[in-house]
């Protein structure tokens, strides 16, 4: 009974559309009001997808804020130390005595380090600057208030 009674709802809806074309004007009378309709709709469409893209616009301005943030907080306690001589045969081991001997110049102690390796490709006669990710911030700042200790050795530090 429900079916019966949704198509005759269908086709009653359905012959509101006839293209019957009156008398006096000779064009479809249903036709102009369809195509109103229709241009209502399209301005209701484009209002409501302006709006949702203004909301994506939004969101995604917040995601890239949150991970700008996120990328400068993780860079926050790295150091770059330019003119940091390079051996041949650098190993992690020896690159970390050398960076203990740094220290001892700069007067500092308990550096914690989390990761240090050195930036680009290997050239002969140049040392590449090495990065250090140290654990605390503190240190970063003891590090670059003592940098005049080892300015002649022509050591000099930057943010990464």
């Amino acid at each position: 009974m429900n079916e019966e009674s949704g198509a005759k709802r269908n086709r009653d809806q359905l012959d509101c559309y006839s293209t019957e074309v009156s008398p006096e004007h000779k064009k479809p009378t249903t036709m102009a009001l369809t195509l109103k309709d229709l241009e209502i709709l399209r301005y209701q469409i484009s209002r409501d997808l302006d709006i949702k893209l203004q909301q994506l616009i939004n969101q995604v301005q917040k995601i890239n804020n949150s991970v700008n943030n996120l990328e400068t907080k993780t860079r926050e306690n790295n150091l770059i130390v330019y003119g940091f001589t390079e051996p041949k045969s650098e190993t992690l081991e020896l690159l970390l005595k050398n960076v203990d001997n740094l220290w001892t110049k700069l007067n500092v102690s308990g550096i914690l380090i989390n990761n240090a390796y050195r930036l680009g490709k290997p050239k002969d006669g140049h040392s590449r600057p090495l990065l250090l990710k140290l654990v605390r911030y503190i240190d970063k700042r003891n590090i670059r208030s003592n940098r005049a200790k080892v300015s002649k050795d022509k050591i000099f530090f930057s943010d990464d």
